[in-house]
């Protein structure tokens, strides 16, 4: 695993720590990735067991979700964010644009029909 990666997560659960209503969460964390490195997992395999089930957990929590990121460009970033979840939509501000013009021209039709 990525050292950048692992150090991330350490820093965001440490991040976490500091929030009052997460401790009960972090604590059972912390007692999970024990419990994975007594069985045998190195600290690396621990934490990654550990960000799979949080990445199922969030996977779940967005169901019914939408977000669009708009922006001049899509960067390489904003391509990995979408990799990581669910409802996301990159547009550019012209695709937002036309995206619009469409929908509107569609509202019109709908409207002329009646």
């Amino acid at each position: 695993m990525d050292k950048p990666i692992l150090n991330e997560l350490k820093t965001t659960l440490k991040n976490l720590e500091n929030r009052e209503y997460l401790h009960p969460t972090i604590k059972q964390l912390e007692r999970r990735i024990s419990n994975l490195i007594q069985k045998g997992c190195s600290k690396s395999e621990a934490y990654v067991t550990i960000l799979d089930d949080l990445t199922e957990i969030m996977w779940e929590s967005q169901k019914g979700v939408d977000i669009i990121l708009v922006g001049n460009k899509i960067s390489g970033e904003a391509r990995e964010i979408v990799g990581l979840r669910r409802g996301v939509k990159l547009m550019t501000y012209q695709d937002l644009l036309e995206n619009c013009r469409r929908r509107y021209q569609e509202y019109l039709d709908v409207l002329e029909r009646k």
